[in-house]
């Protein structure tokens, strides 16, 4: 039984540029963070909408660049080519990619997650 794919999945499991799918991505996070920033316009500051105008897009397209990247070290791994060993390590080794993945998150998102707490605790929510 094959799973069946969405019409999201076709566009970036389709032969399309790098370029075209990160955009589409991009585009699809900024329509997200319009609608946000439209229905938190009463609530929030200024800052804090632009501040989601400016990273869910980003994110949406930094995941997207991930995703292109992982797809094209795929293709050549099945082509017979052999990437680079950091490329390999990231994209293509299967469990230990997650692995590795897991432990770049933690040595990045830990500091940064004790930075804005650090920024954040004078300041109590409400």
């Amino acid at each position: 039984m094959e799973f069946e794919h969405g019409p999201y999945d076709r566009f970036f499991r389709s032969d399309r540029g790098w370029l075209l799918k990160t955009a589409g991505a991009g585009a699809l996070g900024l329509a997200i963070a319009a609608r946000t920033a439209w229905e938190m316009r009463l609530r929030a500051s200024l800052a804090e909408q632009i501040a989601v105008l400016v990273t869910i897009p980003t994110f949406f397209a930094l995941a997207a660049a991930l995703l292109v990247r992982a797809d094209v070290v795929w293709h050549k791994l099945r082509a017979g080519f052999l990437p680079g060993p950091v490329l390999r390590l990231l994209f293509g080794a299967g469990i230990w990619s997650v692995l590795a993945w897991v432990v770049l998150v933690l040595f990045v998102g830990l500091p940064l997650a004790i930075v804005v707490g650090n920024l954040t605790a004078d300041h109590p929510p409400g």
